[in-house]
């Protein structure tokens, strides 16, 4: 979907603009088309992440499914080497997305499910300026 939405935008022949695109971006294949908006664009890219879904929580054996492949399999969460394997999984994924944004030039701002908004905006927003800033001398 996220794929097929930032194409759709690309094809548009919009004035330059502010686009949003709000996702964890953990699935394949977005990248280039969310770059070539970059171009032409103001991106902002928010990743909204749950830090609940970093660790495996509970006990006994549970049924999963890929929210984006419909892959399924069976863990036991009371394991705690499935555990470790997880939560390096997960670390691997959060650090391969942002290396991602960096080599393709974006700005990704990351916002946990729980924080206040506004001061992650802020925040993020400030920390651009200062970079620009450093950038541009002034």
């Amino acid at each position: 979907m996220l794929v097929e939405s930032l194409d759709h935008l690309n094809q548009l022949k919009l004035k330059r603009s502010i686009i949003v695109v709000i996702s964890d971006f953990f699935m394949e294949g977005y990248m280039e088309n969310l770059a070539m908006l970059g171009r032409h664009h103001e991106v902002i890219a928010i990743a909204v992440d749950d830090p609940r879904e970093a660790t495996l929580t509970g006990g006994g054996l549970t049924h999963l499914r890929d929210a984006e492949t419909g892959q399924t399999r069976w863990l036991d969460l009371a394991s705690q080497s499935v555990q470790k394997l997880f939560s390096r999984r997960m670390d691997k994924r959060l650090k391969d997305r942002q290396q991602a944004f960096s080599q393709w030039g974006l700005d990704l701002l990351v916002h946990n499910v729980g924080d206040d908004p506004v001061e992650t905006l802020l925040s993020f927003f400030h920390a651009r300026r200062d970079r620009i800033e450093g950038e541009t001398g002034g």
